[in-house]
């Protein structure tokens, strides 16, 4: 068996150089989503799971600059009706509908239904949830979604750990890739499984792709420096669990 290092966000530290930045406000974070009629100006993308994500979170971040995408673990109609919730709240901030809603859905047992379903309640960002992104099986959902929706929507996939795993999704058609497998606080894939790699690593190795889709730093991000890190090594945004489950 190959043997190979890599490093943690606890392994790293920025060298502080020279500034020239006097305000915080000059710091620009904007950066586009293909397919999506808004810039974000907060890098920051709260996890689609059942204690941080629902219609309250979405509206929360997009106010912030950030993105929110609504838990998959429920019924079809139960996340549907937080899209509606959560779609009509932005509406109600005079935003004329420029907040693309975000949604999870997994790769089987009717997940096309609950994709229409959500695009029906405005949902244009579709995350296919997954632990290990790098399978057979997203590959048909992607192909499969891109049939039904054609470049109306986004689609974030993954989780993707390698280099080729990034490559490889991004090749069958994603807009953005979560980069990080088995560092989030509740993810057991590395006690279960024995497989993962530190999200840090995964991300400097993804940064390297020369494909041109979104990277999401996804898993092990506890602080803020974190965050910092993950951008640092090439990362376009943050996916974070816990900071924002409080």
């Amino acid at each position: 068996m190959r043997m190979k290092t890599g490093v943690c966000f606890d392994d790293v530290l920025l060298i502080p150089q020279y500034s020239s930045i006097k305000s915080r406000r000059d710091v620009d974070f904007r950066m586009p989503l293909i397919n999506v009629s808004r810039e974000f100006t907060l890098p920051v993308i709260s996890s689609p799971m059942d204690t941080v994500t629902e219609d309250k979170m979405v509206v929360a971040m997009a106010k912030a600059g950030g993105l929110g995408i609504i838990h998959r673990y429920n019924t079809i109609d139960e996340q549907k009706v937080l899209a509606t919730a959560a779609y009509e709240s932005l509406e109600n901030e005079n935003h004329n509908g420029r907040h693309a809603i975000a949604a999870a859905i997994g790769v089987t047992d009717g997940y096309l239904e609950r994709a229409q379903a959500l695009y029906n309640a405005n949902v244009r960002i579709f995350c296919l949830d997954v632990a290990h992104g790098h399978h057979v099986i997203l590959k048909a959902a992607l192909h499969a979604l891109r049939r039904k929706f054609g470049n109306t929507v986004h689609i974030m996939a993954g989780n993707v750990a390698t280099l080729e795993g990034f490559n490889d999704i991004a090749d069958w058609g994603a807009d953005s890739i979560r980069v990080g497998i088995g560092g989030g606080s509740i993810c057991s894939t590395r006690l279960q499984t024995g497989h993962g790699m530190p999200t840090l690593q995964s991300v400097l190795e993804c940064a390297q792709s020369d494909r041109d889709v979104v990277l999401v730093a996804d898993g092990g991000i506890r602080t803020s420096g974190d965050i910092v890190k993950a951008l640092a090594a090439g990362a376009d945004f943050a996916m974070i669990g816990s900071l924002l489950a409080g």
